[in-house]
């Protein structure tokens, strides 16, 4: 038993704990003094048997037993994110018993929104209610990071890692590399401020905190040196993370990103590509290819030394592999001493070694005191025979790097020399797998190919670096082939504006009212510019206090979406189930290339079914009710007996002194009923008759979620006088249902609705 004694003779009630909690989360705004601030971690939940046998995952809010007992109930209420007043949880009877004792309720997730929630409680008692207990504040993600529900076991799909694509795949960080700190972008869906980040390098672990501001965008972090030194260097250094939210929120089954492996020495130096050359002494050779014809004995390749870099005693090490189109890659290494400064060395690689229509890939590493000090980058060369024909790399037309997923790009082929007959294919090296490879297409009068690249194409690559080369086609085989141009794709933001924004057809300006339509509702995509056959799109509606709707899931896109968009039914039992002026979220996802596309969130005003009628029993038979019976009536009104005697009856017919108005079959009480209209209703009115006994809030009108939103009294009538009953819902809200509590017996008829 836990209380604060404000001043003498008063005491507060202790705030709500919950099981499992995560104490000492940070919100914005600040809770007031002494209101404690818990997170409601998924792990917290735990699955339940509902009252109408369903499951679903429930806190437990625990309430210490108040300081003074006799008290008949305890009353938990929530105020969510986007509510303006609190909203009744559970009203608990606790008998005297019990009353030493904590009162443990179930707050249900479907109950719950992204963000902060306040909870409070009262102790009812039969002299009046307390005050509301202290706040407690509690933070909920509906989401985990990352997502929920992944599919697989293994890497997680949706925390996306990059380092700079201009280190290469895999990445090579030296020193310099690393004196400069390498930028790491992270990227990952439900991002949440106090994320805390874990990032692995190399087996060695650092955290990092995503602060207010920075979610929903790219994290990015970089690598310093002193992370690096502490990490190590590794030929295959590994680097990954991982995510767990500030509520204590882990990724789905705790994975991790997928793990990039990089070249890591954080005291190699980086050096400039060798040359490759066929002559020495000839200025205008093409280092870009390799011209068989004019090699004699050796190919040499040349690295510049100089000082202060290179000292006098360094060793040059080079590195060669020749990759043919078939067959075994063919390897050479050389070493020379480095005499004299500055200098050219001039390093030869036999004939024999240099295959035709072969790749050459040449790499040097600097080598000071038995120990790798420099490395550097590639040099790359096409090898082509004697009177070979030299083809120049394709390049991009007007297009601004990187590439944008949203825009058309195209690669221009350009062979002066083309002949009749001639055709030129692209070729993208290293594509994903199952890519449909490019045609050989005819050079035009201009003796170039245009060849566009559309926008599903770099979609499915966005976030990713390209290399393309061409083959020259004559007879009907290849004769040459280009060297390689490198391209870089945009990733595609979160909620890109350029990407169509779904909607639901029957919704007018933000609002659904269930009343324009009988039926399901349906949801309309228009086709996106990088719409293709075979993607897979998720659809979902999302209620803060009903389980999410599934429209689509994992629709794969046909031939018809990708001309018409897709259009699909959204339940209306799953929609007339909904709290009246609801806020329904609609989700999109559409998984390209391994990356997941989240089109921009769409939210609706859901207003619930109006209705209008009447009910006076005249088509109804004579029911003698029990407590808990329930009869529906023609006008779809509802009657149940929640105890006492509740019977419709004739027996009045027999007395002329009661009013006509109750007509051949009336309702008799002696207790207490609950009338549940069949939809929504601003006003209701009632007759009743021979109520011999004034009684204050005998009437209590609740909205569709069982909030109280009025009482009236059941004023005093002599007998055979009759009465009306007539209440109005406040504001915005609506009736949903009516109790009538008497303690005199009474007539009761003529429901008029509307």
């Amino acid at each position: 038993m836990t209380v604060n004694q404000t001043n003498l003779g008063v005491m507060a009630l202790s705030p709500v704990k919950f099981a499992g909690a995560t104490p000492g989360v940070i919100v914005d705004p600040p809770p007031p003094v002494d209101v404690p601030v818990e997170g409601l971690p998924r792990a917290s939940f735990r699955e339940v048997v509902k009252k109408d046998g369903s499951r679903e995952g429930a806190v437990q809010a625990v309430v210490d037993p108040p300081l003074l007992g006799g008290y008949l109930n305890i009353a938990l209420y929530v105020k969510g994110p986007r509510d303006t007043q609190p909203q009744l949880i559970e009203r608990k009877p606790v008998a005297p018993a019990d009353q030493n004792d904590p009162v443990y309720f179930n707050v249900f997730q479907s109950l719950l929104n992204d963000g902060v929630h306040v909870f409070t409680y009262e102790v009812e008692r039969t002299s009046g209610n307390s005050g509301p207990s202290t706040e407690s504040w509690a933070l909920y993600h509906r989401d985990l990071p990352g997502g929920n529900d992944v599919p697989g076991t293994g890497a997680h799909p949706h925390l996306d890692i990059s380092p700079p694509p201009e280190l290469g795949n895999p990445p090579q960080i030296g020193k310099d590399e690393v004196d400069k700190g390498v930028r790491l972008t992270l990227r990952y869906p439900f991002m949440n401020a106090y994320d805390v980040i874990t990032l692995e390098l190399n087996r060695e672990r650092f955290t990092f905190t995503v602060q207010p501001g920075e979610e929903g965008k790219p994290y990015v972090i970089v690598i310093t040196r002193a992370m690096f030194e502490r990490a190590g260097s590794h030929p295959e250094f590994a680097i990954s993370y991982t995510v767990v939210s500030q509520v204590n929120n882990p990724t789905d089954k705790r994975r991790w990103s997928r793990t990039i492996k990089a070249n890591v020495d954080t005291e190699r130096v980086t050096l400039t590509a060798p040359d490759l050359s066929e002559n020495p002494d000839d200025p205008s050779d093409d280092p870009s290819t390799i011209d068989l014809g004019k090699v004699k004995d050796f190919l040499y390749v040349l690295v510049h030394v100089f000082s202060p870099l290179w000292m006098a005693g360094d060793i040059v090490r080079v590195s060669y592999a020749c990759t043919p189109e078939t067959g075994p890659v063919v390897r050479h290494s050389a070493e020379a001493t480095v005499s004299r400064l500055p200098f050219i060395q001039k390093l030869p690689v036999p004939v024999a070694k240099i295959l035709l229509d072969s790749q050459v890939s040449v790499t040097y590493e600097q080598i000071r005191g038995g120990k790798v000090i420099g490395v550097s980058k590639v040099a790359e060369a096409q090898v082509i025979g004697e009177g070979a024909i030299k083809l120049n790399p394709p390049t991009l037309v007007g297009t601004a790097r990187p590439l944008d997923p949203f825009e058309l790009a195209t690669l221009r082929v350009e062979y002066l020399d083309a002949r009749a007959g001639d055709k030129a294919q692209l070729i993208e090296i290293n594509p994903p797998t199952g890519a449909t490879p490019f045609p050989a297409v005819a050079f035009n009068t201009n003796k170039r190919t245009n060849t566009v690249l559309t926008q599903a194409f770099l979609a499915e690559r966005q976030g990713s670096q390209l290399r393309f080369r061409w083959l020259l086609i004559r007879g009907g085989k290849a004769i040459a082939r280009s060297g390689a141009l490198l391209v870089t794709v945009a990733r595609i933001e979160d909620g890109d504006a350029r990407l169509p924004v779904a909607e639901i057809l029957q919704a007018k300006a933000g609002g659904l009212n269930l009343d324009d339509f009988e039926v399901d509702a349906t949801f309309r995509l228009l086709p996106w510019v990088s719409i293709a056959i075979g993607q897979s799109i998720d659809v979902t509606v999302v209620d803060r206090n009903h389980a999410p709707l599934p429209v689509l899931q994992n629709h794969r896109i046909t031939e018809q979406d990708v001309t018409n968009g897709l259009t699909q039914a959204i339940s209306r039992p799953w929609l007339d189930a909904l709290f009246d002026n609801a806020e329904i979220t609609l989700k999109v996802e559409v998984t390209v290339g391994g990356h997941t596309v989240v089109f921009k969130d769409v939210n609706y005003i859901v207003s619930l079914r109006s209705y209008a009628g009447s009910e006076d029993f005249e088509s109804s038979p004579l029911i003698g009710f029990n407590p808990g019976s329930v009869h529906k009536f023609a006008s779809g009104i509802t009657l149940k007996s929640l105890g006492g005697i509740v019977h419709l009856t004739n027996v009045h017919t027999t007395d002329r002194n009661y009013t006509s108005l109750l007509g051949r079959v009336t309702l008799n009480m002696l207790g207490t009923v609950e009338i549940t209209l069949p939809g929504l209703a601003s006003h209701v009115s009632f007759l009743f008759v021979s109520h011999q006994l004034h009684e204050e809030n005998a009437v209590v009108y609740m909205d569709e979620r069982g909030n109280v939103i009025g009482t009236m009294p059941l004023p005093y009538t002599s007998l055979y006088q009759y009465a009306y009953v007539s209440f109005s819902a406040p504001g915005k809200s609506r009736i949903k249902s009516i109790i009538i509590r008497n303690r005199d017996d009474m007539y009761v008829d003529k429901f008029e609705v509307r």
